[in-house]
């Protein structure tokens, strides 16, 4: 379980102001320096892609050998899981944490669920962050699709979305097969019954097949 002692969950009220934007910036600036700080929660506290950004640009630095010519970046922090779920993160916020995967080396968990996030954020996080990672074993996107846009085409975008799992399993990140199955919890929309035709739903199970082989292969 979490250590209390290394964690921190601040509690919000309807008599209490949300973090915000306001607030997550300035809580990034200490997260660029963190050492000790290992689980942060910060659901529900009304965060967008600004305070999203700047999270997810706490999770890296600058290394100390780049040079003006090729930029190389380094991880930034001891956090192992952060919780931002039903905020506002949107696909602005997603892209910039599927930037901040590819470069961060610590964190184990991200609960992104509930955060308008669309299908290009989705497709972000798992191609350009997961297919760079080594260490998240478990990324929570539930209840995204469908949250600001009517009319979505529920198997279309889960085809895209299903190849793109697909990619990055095979690639050999750390994603476990029981949040491979998370990730596909994704719509919330009025068709949330919807089934995935066969297409879409063979390319799951392969996916899920090559998880179950590398878990058994390791042990």
């Amino acid at each position: 379980g979490n250590d209390g002692c290394n964690t921190i969950t601040p509690v919000v009220s309807r008599n209490v102001l949300a973090v915000g934007d306001v607030g997550a910036v300035r809580l990034a600036k200490a997260l660029s320096f963190n050492t000790n700080l290992l689980h942060l929660n910060l659901a529900g506290n009304e965060i967008g892609a600004e305070g999203a950004l700047a999270i997810a640009k706490s999770l890296y630095s600058p290394a100390a050998s780049s040079t003006s010519k090729r930029e190389k970046y380094q991880s930034n922090t001891a956090l192992k899981s952060l919780n931002l779920s039903n905020n506002l993160v949107s696909d602005e916020g997603a892209n910039a944490f599927a930037k901040a995967l590819r470069h961060n080396a610590s964190l184990a968990v991200l609960n992104l669920s509930r955060n308008r996030i669309n299908t290009t954020g989705v497709v972000g996080l798992l191609e350009q962050g997961l297919m760079n990672n080594q260490t998240l074993k478990c990324l929570k996107l539930e209840g995204n699709l469908g949250q600001n846009k009517d009319g979505i085409d529920f198997n279309a975008e889960m085809k895209q979305i299903l190849k793109s799992l697909g990619k990055v399993l095979i690639s050999g990140c750390k994603l476990q097969g029981g949040c491979a199955l998370e990730v596909m919890e994704l719509h919330s929309g009025s068709n949330a019954n919807s089934e995935i035709d066969n297409e879409s739903a063979c390319l799951l199970t392969h996916a899920m097949y090559v998880v179950r082989k590398r878990a058994h292969d390791s042990e």
